[in-house]
């Protein structure tokens, strides 16, 4: 410390380099945190939220169908389930995607006959003991206005259709999704990897004053 109090006191184009330096450190500092605090608070799209629209109908063994089953209902594991979920019209100058999370199930997304993801045997076996899965659907300009089709088969007594809220959110955004619940810790990184860089920085910086 006394090395760089001496090189501070030495010429002034060296303390005002140096003030610089950290002012813009810290400003980068801040301005990635807020970023990261954006991304958590910021784009939760609450308006895109479908979850109250959707209904569930229950697809006995025999083939018959009960509809409009609450979704707090307990299902018996091996049960198929189909959630029919609207889309608004929306803009088609803009992509949108279906993003929901079950526990415990295959599950397929369609449209009209057409499959826009899907999640079965092909991808893990019925063997393994898997949880959550995360489904991201893109959904088609044509589907806008219309309802998409979730049928899941839930492998266990323990299995949710889904965990929290189902999203057609904006594609270029999705990403936030896999954020939900992650939050704290997402902006614990930023601040710990900022925090980093700063850090990494100085002694770069003290380096080349000594060298």
């Amino acid at each position: 410390m006394m090395e760089l109090r001496k090189w501070l006191q030495s010429q002034g184009e060296n303390k005002r380099a140096f003030y610089i330096f950290t002012i813009l450190s810290l400003v980068l500092c801040f301005f990635l945190i807020v970023n990261a605090c954006y991304v958590i608070y910021g784009t939760r799209y609450n308006e895109y939220k479908v979850t109250q629209n959707a209904t569930i109908d229950l697809v006995k063994p025999d083939g018959t169908i009960q509809k409009n089953i609450n979704p707090r209902f307990s299902y018996p594991g091996g049960s198929r389930i189909r959630i029919h979920v609207p889309v608004s019209l929306h803009s088609d100058k803009k992509q949108y995607t279906l993003a929901f999370t079950a526990a415990r199930v295959y599950y397929q997304v369609s449209w009209n006959g057409q499959i826009l993801s899907y999640y079965d045997e092909s991808r893990i076996s019925r063997n393994h003991n898997f949880g959550a899965v995360i489904c991201m659907a893109e959904l088609p300009a044509s589907t806008y206005g219309s309802t998409i089709t979730i049928e899941e088969e839930l492998l266990s007594s323990t299995s949710i259709p889904y965990i929290g809220d189902i999203f057609v959110i904006p594609t270029r955004k999705s990403y936030t999704y896999y954020l939900q619940r992650e939050g704290f810790f997402f902006i614990l990184y930023h601040a710990l990897l900022t925090l980093s860089l700063s850090a990494f920085l100085v002694l770069l910086f003290l380096k080349k004053v000594y060298s």
